[in-house]
């Protein structure tokens, strides 16, 4: 199996495992060390705590080990069944794993001292992650929920409601929460929106159906980026803006530059990138970055990178990734071809998760 397809195995049995637990858990609780009290405001959290994260892109290696980009490594192994992927955040890793080892989904916060707190155990697919780094929305049971992650106290259960018959969080700003579900088991092919602050959730699936798929927030915090149903019909597809208050309408879009239909995409940290997963004309699979400021009005790809699978983004301009020989490659806009990011103390043959930075 190529690497591609390892990732993709990866991520379709993570939310099979997510939608069988559905079914098969019954009802959760409040998760472990969490406490059912109104949301906290994100500007009363406590920023003393632990060292800052460091700069550079941080890798999960073989499931257990976390790699720093200077090759210091911190065990994750205590995690149930390994880290599975994640993010780099202000304060530390969120990284997610399986809550048991092998039915729930767990959320870990992993600080640079080498710490380990567990927030989040009985999940029943990937917890959402806001761009924030603070604000996570899950499902257990029957029953959706959201928190705020506090580096010092922990985790603060926040605003909850009944769960629909299926969905779980997958994407969230820190006032929307988009809910998805696959009908096939081959990926998330049904979105609806959930506002924890007017209440509970309800249903309107059936007013998303012109969605392909959804990559994550847009630039703002306030939208979500996906792909949309183009001109053509179902089989045409056009890299969208989605606005959360009207049922994910597409309010701009670029069409005629989406090659390759699925949810791996990465916004740049100074918002005016967009980089999502592509194919080229040999069908091998390859990197497209576009232009936010201007693809709504001119769509058209800036440049596409010789690598299989998306990346984290280091900067504004670089991103490192998998390459098509397998190994990490550093790209940068201005060249399709990317420089060796081999790390020190890194085994050739390691399974690599890399972790975008939310910070």
């Amino acid at each position: 199996m190529s690497r591609l397809g390892a990732w993709r195995a990866l991520m379709v049995g993570v939310l099979a495992v997510g939608l069988a637990a559905m079914t098969a858990c019954g009802s959760g609780g409040t998760p472990s060390g969490g406490t059912e009290t109104p949301d906290t405001a994100e500007g009363q959290l406590g920023d003393v705590g632990a060292p800052p994260p460091p700069a550079g892109v941080s890798v999960i290696v073989d499931r257990k080990t976390l790699m720093l980009p200077d090759g210091k490594t911190i065990a994750v192994d205590k995690i149930p069944g390994g880290a599975l992927d994640g993010f780099q955040t202000r304060d530390g890793w969120l990284l997610r794993g399986y809550g048991d080892g092998r039915e729930t989904n767990s959320l870990w916060l992993v600080t640079a001292d080498g710490a380990l707190r567990s927030l989040v155990d009985k999940a029943q697919a990937p917890v959402a992650v806001a761009p924030d780094g603070r604000h996570i929305a899950w499902r257990s049971g029957d029953k959706l929920y959201t928190g705020t992650i506090d580096p010092k106290a922990g985790l603060t259960v926040g605003k909850t409601s009944p769960a629909p018959e299926r969905g779980s969080p997958f994407l969230m700003t820190n006032d929307s929460v988009v809910l998805a579900y696959s009908e096939t088991g081959g990926g998330l092919d049904h979105h609806d929106v959930w506002f924890p602050a007017l209440g509970d959730y309800k249903p309107t699936w059936e007013k998303t159906k012109h969605i392909f798929t959804m990559y994550g927030v847009a630039p703002g915090g306030s939208n979500y980026l996906g792909q949309v149903h183009g001109p053509g019909g179902e089989k045409d597809s056009c890299l969208a803006e989605l606005d959360p208050k009207q049922n994910l309408k597409a309010i701009r879009t670029a069409c005629g530059i989406v090659t390759q239909i699925d949810y791996f995409g990465a916004v740049s940290p100074d918002g005016k990138w967009f980089a999502y997963h592509g194919a080229g004309d040999d069908g091998r699979g390859r990197i497209e970055v576009v232009d936010l400021s201007s693809v709504f009005t001119k769509p058209a790809i800036s440049v596409a990178w010789k690598a299989e699978l998306i990346g984290a983004w280091e900067d504004g301009t670089t991103m490192l990734a998998h390459g098509l020989d397998g190994g990490l490659v550093r790209l940068r806009l201005g060249s399709a071809d990317g420089e060796v990011g081999a790390r020190p103390g890194l085994a050739k043959n390691a399974n690599v998760v890399l972790l975008p930075r939310l910070l």
